[in-house]
């Protein structure tokens, strides 16, 4: 059985169609951020519970970088000893 489609409806569908890959992008677009933002949150209470209180100005540091160098650096705090050690690490990305 063969079922045909006005143009209007054909539109209507593809319209949908487009709007939910549109949601669904946004959608892992917005997860994407809130990891990183979360693991931000987790190596920089890693960091503080090994140093201590950390800057204001390196929690931000800490917070823009990205998801791979946040993973490096959650390897790295276990070597650091002291928030300097931090700092260079910081000013060699």
């Amino acid at each position: 059985m063969e079922v045909r489609m006005s143009w209007r409806e054909r539109d209507r569908l593809e319209a949908l169609q487009e709007g939910h890959q549109e949601g669904l992008q946004e959608g892992l677009k917005e997860g994407l951020q809130r990891g990183r933002k979360r693991l931000a949150a987790v190596i920089t209470h890693q960091i503080e519970r090994r140093l201590g209180p950390i800057s204001v100005a390196l929690g931000e540091q800490i917070s823009e970088l990205s998801e791979d160098q946040l993973e490096r650096l959650g390897d790295e705090l276990l070597d650091f000893a002291t928030v300097e050690d931090l700092t260079r690490w910081l000013e060699q990305l």
